[in-house]
């Protein structure tokens, strides 16, 4: 589906839609858009010749984990058409700039990632949650009673002198349903909040503007958690060095769809004053990554937030969704 097919199929969406096609939009997952190289593939086949996996997408409701640890074999080798990245996919900057473009006096591309808002303002797409910060560390928490050893034993299977994270993606991907039968019930039900949370990572809802390269440092100071990067923005924007793109952010952040973030109306308090809610409890900079049963608070509480994000999103480009019952039933549900 390109960029004009899926905001043309979002605008034809009407009050008699069903909750069906309007999740055909909801949950269009951003991967399916990336095609593989296969003189590339063939190329890189060595890294292949010792496991049985495909990169291959597949629909399957278990295959989002899976699906996920593909894109990112398949981007470290660079073994897709073009040099892809979800986050700066036209479809992903067309529904941003199509969410915006009624609320601001001129909206233009700038760039791979880049937005300029009235002709001064910088701005760049990101991701809000990251899939890989929670999935990776809990993979590791459950690895510790599964295969303890498991460093040792891709390294020896795939001939290696040394830990490689190509290699180690692979590995994963071999065995995670494996591993998944082995868990205990307390970690398989963790996995699978996890499972839902890959289906939405992807999806319109788990995207956003931000200031221009506030990308580039936001992993070493917030492990990129949404909560505490709208609490790092506030610090930024706090400062009296803060440039225009940010200080216009505060002033603005009541467009990006973000009303459940915040514990108070964002129509009449700014983000300085407003306080954003925790991802999960005890969520803080000293304790930035979920454990155990925090993981799954974390996964549910994301995933329903994602959802609900892009179901303003889609009522942003087309209002009349707003008249639709599923929608609303969804509205007030969440």
């Amino acid at each position: 589906m390109n960029k004009s097919e899926f905001i043309s199929g979002i605008k034809s969406l009407n009050k008699q839609s069903s909750w069906q096609e309007i999740q055909d939009y909801l949950l269009f997952d951003m991967k399916k858009l990336a095609i593989l190289n296969k003189s590339e593939l063939e190329s890189k086949k060595d890294y292949f010749k010792n496991s049985q996996i495909t990169l291959e997408y597949k629909d399957e409701k278990t295959e989002f984990i899976n699906n996920w640890l593909r894109y990112k074999i398949a981007t470290k080798l660079r073994l897709y058409t073009t040099l892809f990245d979800c986050d700066t996919t036209e479809l992903v900057k067309t529904v941003l700039f199509e969410s915006l473009i009624t609320k601001v006096d001129s909206l233009q591309y700038n760039g791979n990632r880049g937005f300029i808002v009235n002709d001064e303002i910088n701005l760049e797409s990101d991701t809000m949650h990251s899939f890989a910060t929670t999935f990776n560390s809990f993979l590791r928490e459950i690895l510790n009673y599964v295969e303890p050893n498991w460093i040792e034993n891709y390294i020896r299977k795939y001939n290696l002198t040394k830990p490689n994270e190509i290699y180690r993606d692979i590995y994963f991907l071999e065995n995670i349903n494996r591993w998944y039968e082995e868990m205990n019930s307390r970690d398989k039900s963790i996995y699978e909040a996890l499972q839902k949370f890959a289906v939405h990572s992807h999806t319109i809802g788990n995207f956003i503007m931000v200031p221009k390269g506030y990308n580039a440092g936001r992993y070493l100071r917030t492990c990129d958690y949404w909560d505490l990067t709208l609490i790092d923005l506030k610090k930024i924007i706090s400062q009296d060095n803060c440039n225009l793109d940010y200080k216009w952010y505060a002033k603005k952040y009541y467009l990006f769809n973000l009303e459940r973030y915040f514990k108070k109306s964002m129509s009449e308090y700014t983000i300085e004053e407003n306080e954003s809610i925790l991802l999960f409890e005890n969520h803080s900079f000293q304790h930035k990554k979920p454990i155990g049963e925090e993981v799954k608070e974390f996964a549910n509480n994301v995933t329903s937030l994602i959802s609900d994000r892009g179901l303003s999103i889609l009522i942003k480009i087309n209002p009349t969704l707003q008249d639709n019952k599923a929608v609303r039933m969804s509205l007030v549900e969440s």
